[in-house]
């Protein structure tokens, strides 16, 4: 089917001029040009007026976890809480409302304190829910609190980490490694349950104009959840997946009868540290006030060799979650050293993600080694007076640095959804503005353009994730994926970013989901 869309700002070609009009056909772009021309050439196409609005290629969640996001959905939230009680009120009113059993896990999101100092305590939580195992998860995704019940279970089920199950039976706290494996303990929901919030993330992440998702570590629990969803044909975006590199070999048979193109197995995970705001990520100067505290290494040299190894051997791409300075330091260095006895690991397009206080001058360092980065550029405006208190603000202000990358280095930008909602715009706006909550800039030297940061989200993540030739811009042979904007971002003000409103989102020429609608 032949459809030309005209009269509006048609954005981000592979040329990087605007054009006129656009014609698709069969689900790709075919043609751009001058409208009159296309519709003498092709009377038979349907004609789409923009209405002077702006289309521009679909955005790609160059990081997330999807499926913690649909989970997330279905869980009782904490945000809205502004202290303890309220906080202990939700869980009472909860456990009230819904008669939860003896032994069912009850998850709950968004839990905003750092310990039991300025939170909730251990002991509080067993007064609240003694016979019920319930977990508080930390807004971050690297820690959360666990009453007596849980941390039972947990060490009944739970090897390698009796340290930390140790130190959690006095605090109820696990973080990073410990944490992560503990919530795999927590049992799936109904397959019913689960296609509904699967649904229900997909139109968010629509809404918010993204028709590429990422899994960003999908953990064998996960495997039977997606293999019933793709069967029962509910996804309709496209899926890049990454496992736990011991993972990966079973992953590739588990889905081998699954022949989906909204699916694909990208690559593998690991785990270099964990958050700034944890104070978990893996610095070279302390956190301040903790002369002792540097952050956490969650793996060996030798763990990150063997999972380069991984990568190698089967041609997939490898994704490092690094935050501090130090952490970045060893993921580059592990890759530049494997490179001298492999050069072509550079093939396996290895990335760090957030990549928060990377060390500005590496960046021209690891260009010759193609290894890109997926910047979560939404820390400045979130969480960047905390890192200015906890960190100094002259490193802080370089956090995420986007300048020295757009010079040296293929990057991206992310929002780590279910950590903050897919929204692009915001990451976008982050980029050229820099501000903290409070108003102040962090790194004036580093910001970037609004095109730059829209290409970082369109054009750049087609390129990390290998989909250059298929998708990220409106050009010939290209998917039909776009979004209609209300306004136009590039003469749009820096302030107004943020309210850019998603009129319609467009999967390979088709409506996916459309404003009040």
């Amino acid at each position: 089917m032949l459809k030309i869309f005209y009269n509006g700002n048609i954005l981000l070609t592979d040329t990087g001029t605007q054009a006129q009009s656009v014609l698709i056909k069969d689900g790709k772009t075919f043609q751009t040009g001058i409208f009159d021309a296309l519709k003498a050439k092709y009377p038979q196409a349907e004609k789409i007026d923009l209405q002077g609005n702006t289309l521009m290629p679909a955005f790609f969640d160059s990081h997330s976890h999807f499926m913690a996001f649909a989970i997330s959905l279905i869980q009782p939230s904490l945000k809205d809480c502004q202290n303890v009680e309220e906080i202990k009120e939700k869980i009472v009113s909860y456990l009230k409302e819904n008669n939860s059993g003896n032994n069912s896990w009850i998850a709950f999101r968004d839990y905003p304190y750092l310990s039991e100092n300025n939170g909730i305590s251990k002991t509080d939580l067993d007064s609240i829910t003694p016979n019920t195992p319930v977990v508080l998860q930390h807004q971050s995704g690297h820690g959360g609190m666990f009453n007596s019940k849980a941390l039972e279970v947990i060490k009944q089920n739970l090897s390698g980490f009796s340290d930390e199950i140790q130190e959690a039976e006095k605090t109820g706290y696990l973080n990073e490694n410990a944490y992560i494996s503990a919530l795999n303990l927590i049992p799936s929901p109904d397959e019913k349950e689960v296609f509904g919030a699967i649904k229900k993330a997909q139109d968010i992440y629509f809404s918010y104009g993204i028709t590429t998702f990422q899994e960003g570590f999908l953990t064998r629990q996960m495997l039977p959840i997606y293999k019933s969803a793709l069967k029962a044909d509910i996804i309709k975006g496209d899926i890049i997946a990454f496992t736990p590199p011991e993972d990966y070999a079973s992953a590739q048979e588990y889905f081998k009868d699954i022949n989906s193109p909204n699916f694909k197995l990208g690559g593998i995970k690991i785990f270099i540290d964990g958050s700034p705001q944890l104070k978990t990520a893996l610095m070279y100067r302390h956190y301040i006030g903790q002369s002792g505290n540097f952050g956490t290494c969650s793996i060996t040299e030798e763990g990150i060799k063997n999972a380069l190894n991984t990568a190698y051997e089967n041609k997939c791409q490898i994704l490092c979650h690094a935050n501090g300075d130090k952490a970045c330091d060893m993921f580059i260095n592990a890759v530049n050293t494997y490179a001298l006895e492999k050069p072509d690991i550079s093939n396996c397009s290895p990335v760090i993600i957030h990549g928060q206080f990377i060390n500005p001058f590496h960046l021209l360092g690891i260009k010759s080694l193609n290894i890109s980065a997926s910047f979560f550029v939404s820390h400045i405006l979130h969480y960047g007076d905390m890192h200015v208190k906890n960190l100094g603000y002259n490193t802080a202000s370089q956090m995420s640095p986007l300048n020295s990358a757009l010079h040296s280095i293929n990057f991206t930008l992310h929002q780590d959804t279910p950590v903050m909602l897919p929204d692009m715009f915001e990451s976008v706006y982050c980029a050229a503005a820099r501000k903290s909550q409070s108003g102040r800039v962090l790194g004036e030297n580093q910001k970037i353009s609004v095109l730059e940061a829209l290409k970082a989200v369109t054009i750049n993540a087609a390129k990390q994730y290998g989909y250059e030739s298929l998708k990220g811009s409106v050009a010939p042979g290209k998917a039909a994926d776009f979004i209609i904007l209300d306004k136009n971002p590039l003469s749009a003000g820096i302030e107004e970013i943020r309210n850019i409103k998603v009129l319609q989102t467009i999967k390979n020429g088709d409506t996916v989901w459309k404003l009040n609608n």
